[in-house]
């Protein structure tokens, strides 16, 4: 973890203004260069650039700024056009009226569920009172949060406003309140896939270092063992502006081929310690491992050395569309879903025990909910797809918006929120899915009540798979981890809380990653003893 000292601080604050000078220096530079014919360090260091080509620590930074200026011209360009707002995600009526009850029936506070979703308009940080809530502003909220639309879109539909106003009444009716009519304008809603998109600029240097990273990680995972399956074009290395721009207009005329038996839409590295000619000894359950949003599957590498010790066939997917590597083009939950399907059906194996970090239990929720008879068990650390409709665990979609990160629970040391807005959450392709591709709905996991007569009619939910743990780190800055906690323990749902740590600190904790997969290897053998129960 990070210590929240001056030092450390200062340390972060330092890297964030050097890599936000990047672009104004080389305008600087070459608009310099432009009106003097000279280069702007030989112009004021003479003895140290005698010319901008002079040596090579000056013919490189010459090169460099210039490409820098051209990268920050890509940026503004990309950045605006991902500003467009997509073709909404629809529910059908059966899966809008489930997140409605599965959602009011886990709010036992109303008010303060309601009021985590507004903040006065120009003050992000600012949430205004209960009170000042009116029936329309809790309308254009359900109506994105329902509807995936704009309060106007539902409006149109006389259905549609009329089951909108229905979930009004039934929430006014069940908690006793009732919402002023009219609409005011000083508040606003976070509208996730409805707001426009924040980023920050990353010099190209910075993408560099992370391409670099993940080029030696490569070889160390092929060194190990490791296979890589999927399609070079879809997205692995970085993509293309202009590539994007042909597609949006030539649609399916501009295809990639794809290898025979490799996934069209997903990434994922293979590791089988079992030599394929030895038949006699019985496949057992593998693992699947999905990480989450920052620098990508590099990040955890020490962790998948120690997986890789389960003897066991191992499956990494990878998320280069939230892993900083310049790619926008991000697979549907039903492309994800089919092709992880495929994917274990490719290497002979009818079952996994899927594991995922953060970002990667949503993809987690996404295969229990629509391909249930593909998992053997899971482990989940620091989910974010349990309570989802609460704003404290939905922040994780606002994270894009530096000021989101200020309503988080519990309120989070100054030097780790400057870590998450500065080197992950503002970052371009990272906002880019956060904000356009990511839909609550799709991945919310609601678990099924225990409670034979709950308070609230519910609707059918998928249950979580009988070997399931979860662990939350203590002081999580994406996830109320008391909240999800009890929430999961009443439920009979296996979760611990890891004392101290913040969000995938787990990763510096050999005492939890032990913990961890030791739980993982005594579910992959539980999955094993049952199939060979019925054999």
């Amino acid at each position: 973890m990070i210590s929240d000292s001056f030092p450390a601080r200062a340390g972060i604050q330092l890297f964030a203004c050097l890599q936000a000078s990047v672009a104004p220096l080389a305008f600087i530079y070459y608009l310099n260069y432009y009106v003097y014919h000279e280069s702007l360090f030989t112009r004021y260091f003479p003895d140290l650039f005698p010319s901008p080509t002079a040596t090579n620590t000056t013919a490189f930074l010459h090169y460099w700024l210039g490409f820098e200026l051209v990268f920050y011209i890509y940026f503004q360009i990309t950045y605006s056009r991902l500003q467009k707002i997509r073709n909404p995600v629809p529910l059908t009526n059966m899966e809008r009226m489930e997140a409605f009850y599965n959602s009011l029936k886990t709010v036992d506070d109303v008010k303060a569920w309601l009021v985590g979703w507004f903040f006065v308009d120009g003050d992000n940080n600012k949430k205004p009172k209960f009170e000042d809530l009116r029936r329309k502003n809790v309308a254009e909220w359900f109506a994105w949060a329902f509807w995936n639309s704009s309060l106007e879109t539902v409006h149109d539909n006389p259905l549609n406003r009329r089951g909108l106003y229905q979930m009004l009444s039934t929430v006014e009716t069940h908690y006793g309140i009732r919402f002023p009519s009219g609409y005011n304008d000083a508040i606003r809603c976070f509208r996730l896939n409805l707001d426009s998109l924040n980023a920050a600029h990353r010099p190209f240097a910075f993408y560099a270092l992370i391409l670099a990273g993940t080029q030696l990680a490569n070889v160390i995972f092929r060194w190990w063992g490791l296979e890589r399956y999927g399609s070079e074009t879809k997205g692995y290395y970085w993509s293309n502006t202009f590539e994007m721009d042909l597609k949006e207009g030539w649609g399916g005329v501009l295809t990639h081929s794809v290898a025979k038996g490799e996934p069209e839409r997903i990434v994922y590295w293979h590791y089988n310690p079992q030599p394929l000619t030895d038949r006699s000894v019985p496949k057992r359950t593998p693992v699947v491992f999905v990480h989450g949003i920052g620098a990508g599957i590099m990040c955890y590498i020490e962790f998948l050395f120690r997986l890789l010790g389960l003897q066991r066939e191992v499956f990494c997917i990878e998320l280069p569309y939230v892993s900083m590597r310049l790619v926008e083009d991000v697979p549907t939950m039903q492309e994800t879903v089919r092709e992880i399907e495929q994917m274990l059906e490719s290497h002979g194996h009818k079952q996994a025990v899927f594991v995922g970090h953060s970002l990667g239990s949503a993809l987690l929720s996404w295969v229990i909910k629509n391909a249930s008879k593909k998992v053997a068990g899971v482990v989940m650390i620091d989910p974010i797809c349990f309570l989802l409709h609460y704003h404290d665990v939905a922040d994780l979609e606002n994270a894009h918006i530096a000021a989101h990160l200020l309503i988080t629970y519990p309120p989070q040391p100054i030097s780790l929120q400057h870590i998450i807005t500065f080197l992950a959450s503002r970052e371009l392709y990272i906002s880019h899915y956060i904000s356009r591709h990511f839909h609550w709905h799709q991945t919310a996991f609601f678990v099924p009540s225990t409670n034979p007569n709950p308070a609230i009619s519910t609707t059918s939910v998928t249950p979580l798979p009988q070997r399931t743990t979860v662990f939350l780190s203590e002081h999580d800055n994406l996830v109320n981890s008391p909240r999800v906690d009890a929430y999961l323990r009443s439920h009979d749902v296996e979760s611990h809380i890891m004392p101290n740590l913040d969000h995938a600190s787990f990763l510096f904790s050999s005492a939890w990653k032990s913990r961890i997969l030791n739980k993982i290897a005594e579910h992959c053998d539980a999955a094993d003893a049952e199939i060979a129960s019925l054999t």
